[in-house]
């Protein structure tokens, strides 16, 4: 979809695309976007646009294994 579009109008694409999405990707998705950004939007990147791309994953909480049985030494 970008590809079809210039200046202003894919910017403005971008930045609706990444409000949209914010903190509903994964992990991988999130590297892919920040690997490919400038690759896509070229001149059209500026600090908003940066900023939105790293608040694009969801927070997780922190997972604790419960001990089953404890080691003996």
């Amino acid at each position: 979809m970008l590809r079809t579009l210039h200046g202003q109008a894919r910017r403005d694409a971008a930045i609706k695309w990444l409000t949209d999405a914010q903190q509903s990707c994964g992990y991988g998705q999130t590297i892919y976007v920040q690997n490919t950004l400038h690759r896509y939007l070229a001149g059209a990147v500026n600090q908003r646009i940066e900023l939105l791309s790293w608040t694009l994953q969801a927070p997780t909480a922190i997972v604790r294994e419960a001990v089953k049985q404890q080691r003996r030494l």
